[in-house]
């Protein structure tokens, strides 16, 4: 077996060329990425420009969910004559009423179903739906759009309580009883 001793002086120019030839290989795997759509601000208009009014509409499947339910939200989106990808986030109304959903992006995809999960404390909940299609350069269509939910309060249940019913009995009068006189005695029939 033989062994390769590398002189001080050929070290440097082997860690070059492991480093280079690592920069190429990650550069022929890494291609372009796709666009991110979610919300890194609070809202797309930061990136995408000025929210264009019924490009996008956000519909709740339920209106009253329990605290904590999942519930879904439909989004449709208005193409863009432009195309591009297209992406969506959705960002409570007001901080710390609920959690923020981040949106993929599916290539054109002009509908998504957002899974959502309501508030545990009952009460009226807006969140705003942002929709983008299309990239930074000023071609994009923004919109957004709020919907409402209302958490219902954890009905109370009050056990029933049902009578208790005792019977009622109707006293039996008890009378004394009869004295039986004694009987008259009976004559007997004198013989005369």
């Amino acid at each position: 077996m033989k062994t390769f001793d590398f002189k001080r002086t050929s070290s440097p120019k082997a860690a070059v060329l492991a480093t280079g030839l690592t920069a190429a290989i990650v550069a022929a795997t890494i291609g372009t990425l796709p666009a991110q759509a979610f919300p890194r601000a609070a809202s797309c208009a930061g990136c995408h420009g000025a929210a264009t009014a019924g490009t996008v509409t956000a519909q709740p499947s339920i209106a009253t969910p329990a605290p904590g339910a999942a519930y879904t939200v439909a989004i449709a989106l208005t193409a863009n004559a432009n195309g591009g990808d297209t992406g969506y986030g959705i960002v409570p109304v007001t901080a710390s009423t609920g959690s923020t959903f981040g949106g993929g992006t599916c290539g054109g995809a002009l509908s998504y179903t957002a899974a959502m999960t309501a508030p545990v404390a009952p009460g009226t909940y807006s969140y705003t739906v942002w929709s983008n299609q299309g990239p930074t350069d000023g071609t994009a269509r923004v919109g957004s759009v709020v919907y409402t939910i209302t958490v219902a309060p954890v009905p109370i249940v009050v056990p029933t309580v049902v009578p208790t019913v005792v019977p009622t009995t109707t006293p039996t009068t008890t009378r004394p009883p009869k004295t039986l006189r004694p009987p008259k005695p009976t004559k007997t029939p004198r013989v005369r």
